[in-house]
């Protein structure tokens, strides 16, 4: 009898041994390389960009591709390259280089860039099928097209016919690229010019408020997106702000109109 105690009393001590050592073996971490680094995607939709962050214990996600609300914590295991959240949703690590990480969330791979400015490109490319030069030089034909100087802005105005200006500075690149190649589709109703802030002096806009009592400033219509003012019968009637958001611009087709039409 004492003889089968013992036995019973080794067996519960190896397996509680054995127990003890699962709980304390070395967990996988992430590469080193990858950790406590802020990674960039550009949401092509929301306009935002979506940050990614591993830490050695916890991942910190701003965006909506990830949902990590109480269950930013994880476990990794490095023969899978699985990344399990706390709450059982599990991401994993399809490669990476010095400047790019790639995860696969939701069976889809998703690219996040140290650099801002490389997602920006990354998405740009990718659904515009060209290069953002080759869109930035085809926008600016469109305005070359549509270019007044000071004096025929001052007879736009002063005419009895109205029309629009397309007013862009230097502050606004990525949005003025895209907006700049729907210029021709903003408005049916009416024609629309254009004219670069930098080529309006004090003096210009001195004489537009004597003829429309209208105070227009370099500091109001410097901004990331353009400007555009219903101008006619010697007044300013708007000034409508064209801030896209994101890529998608098949909402802004006769936008300007529509604007007119919900305003009146």
């Amino acid at each position: 009898m004492k003889r089968i105690i013992v036995y019973i009393l080794l067996i519960i001590a190896f397996t509680s041994l054995g127990a003890v050592g699962l709980l304390n073996q070395p967990e996988d971490t992430v590469d080193k390389s990858i950790l406590n680094n802020i990674y960039y995607k550009y949401n092509n939709v929301t306009g935002n960009y979506e940050t990614v962050e591993i830490k050695e214990k916890e991942i910190i996600y701003t965006g909506t591709i990830l949902d990590t609300k109480d269950c930013s914590n994880y476990t990794f295991n490095k023969d899978t390259n699985i990344i399990k959240l706390s709450c059982g949703r599990a991401i994993s690590i399809a490669g990476f280089t010095e400047d790019l990480l790639v995860l696969t969330i939701n069976n889809q791979n998703e690219y996040y860039y140290k650099n801002n400015e490389d997602s920006f490109n990354k998405e740009f490319q990718n659904y515009f099928k060209t290069t953002i030069d080759a869109y930035t030089q085809s926008g600016l034909t469109l305005l070359k097209e549509k270019e007044i100087t000071f004096d025929e802005l001052i007879e736009k105005i002063t005419q009895e016919t109205e029309s629009y200006i397309y007013i862009t500075s230097e502050k606004c690149t990525k949005k003025c690229i895209i907006a700049n190649n729907i210029i021709d589709k903003l408005t049916t109703s009416k024609e629309i010019y254009y004219i670069e802030l930098n080529n309006l002096t004090s003096q210009n806009l001195s004489k537009i408020k004597e003829i429309t009592n209208k105070e227009l400033t370099k500091e109001t219509l410097d901004k990331e997106f353009p400007e555009i003012l219903l101008v006619g019968n010697n007044n300013i009637k708007n000034i409508i702000d064209l801030n896209i958001i994101g890529f998608n611009t098949d909402e802004y087709t006769n936008y300007l109109d529509d604007f007119e039409v919900n305003n009146e």
